[in-house]
């Protein structure tokens, strides 16, 4: 997945380190969360594989609905969670182990299993997400890419500390993205 300037998703791995990763896309519904917020993806442990087959589920919901730059968006976000569950494990870590203890134990060395510690951690990376997504789609604005990346980090400190106006634009480019609006940058994934 290389693209403009040289950049790819391995540059953005290599933020954190080398790593061997076999990873598993499906799509397949996933209910709401708790919330009754939609979830776009979920990344886990590849069911009865050793601990470096990892498996991302799209939610078919999102995936009909969103534009590619959505999806693509959300394969980055969901490609750092498997990476950070791989890493975990590489350390002995198991699936019990909380992603408090994984971004600890990577930053201090990150979890497996906490997607809030995980979360904080990307928020950090934000630029180098949004760069991964522009070598992909070179059209997007840098602003806007990190806007979509903010989309799935909004109970992190780092997200708390933006003022309302920047989430206000958050929230409008990745529901323009997310729902295929007439603002979206990218084009329908799935028609």
């Amino acid at each position: 997945m290389q693209g403009a300037n040289g950049n790819d998703i391995g540059r953005l791995f290599n933020f954190f380190t080398k790593s061997s990763i076999i990873w598993n896309i499906q799509n397949a519904y996933i209910p709401n969360d708790t919330n009754g917020r939609q979830v776009n993806a979920l990344t886990s442990q590849w069911d009865g594989m050793p601990s470096d087959y990892l498996s991302t589920t799209l939610n078919t919901t999102f995936v009909n609905n969103a534009t590619d730059v959505a999806v693509g968006r959300t394969l980055i976000h969901e490609s750092l969670h498997a990476y950070l569950i791989q890493w975990g494990y590489s350390q002995g870590m198991n699936a019990n182990t909380t992603m408090a203890q994984l971004v600890d134990g990577y930053l201090g060395s990150l979890s497996p299993n906490d997607i809030a510690a995980q979360h904080d951690a990307m928020a950090n990376i934000i630029n180098q997400m949004a760069l991964a997504l522009q070598a992909k789609f070179p059209n997007l604005d840098l602003n806007y890419a990190q806007n979509l990346f903010w989309a799935g980090l909004t109970e992190t400190a780092a997200y708390n500390t933006l003022s309302d106006d920047q989430k206000s634009v958050i929230a409008s480019a990745n529901a323009a993205e997310t729902y295929s609006q007439a603002s979206a940058k990218g084009s329908k994934a799935c028609n």
